[in-house]
């Protein structure tokens, strides 16, 4: 799992420049289904993966987190994936190649409908999600 400061960095950024749709944090979710959504519109859910520490730099005591996040597109059953792949499109552009202090986003796939990483199927909801690298180097 990602550290706080990537957690935190994140879903700022996110809050303060992505106003297209809700987003949730599904590590704090027990199923899609406890997620506090309306089903009625899409929206965005964070799931951090993996990361790894190491020391970036001695004797200065820098270190460098390196990391996956799924960023997944949730539309209610039955839409349309235009509108999943219209949504990604959006938030790959928005998150690519970003520096948010001391954490850069390296890399953000394209929307991927395959089961997994996308959130299952289910009677409400159809997932898709985009697959994000990042790295932060701090003390």
């Amino acid at each position: 799992m990602s550290s706080g400061f990537t957690r935190s960095t994140l879903e700022r950024f996110l809050h303060e420049n992505w106003h297209d749709t809700d987003v949730f944090v599904v590590d704090d979710a027990d199923d899609i289904s406890t997620i506090p959504a309306n089903t009625d519109r899409p929206w965005v859910g964070i799931e951090y993966l993996t990361s790894t520490e190491e020391v970036d730099c001695l004797p200065a005591n820098m270190w460098r987190e390196r990391g996956t996040i799924l960023l997944h597109i949730v539309i209610p059953n039955g839409w349309v994936s235009s509108t999943a792949i219209t949504l990604g499109d959006k938030l790959q552009r928005l998150l690519r190649g970003q520096r948010l202090d001391e954490l850069v986003i390296q890399s953000v796939s394209p929307v991927i409908s395959t089961d997994p990483p996308a959130i299952p199927r289910t009677s409400a909801w159809q997932g898709f999600c985009l697959i994000s690298q990042y790295q932060s180097i701090r003390s």
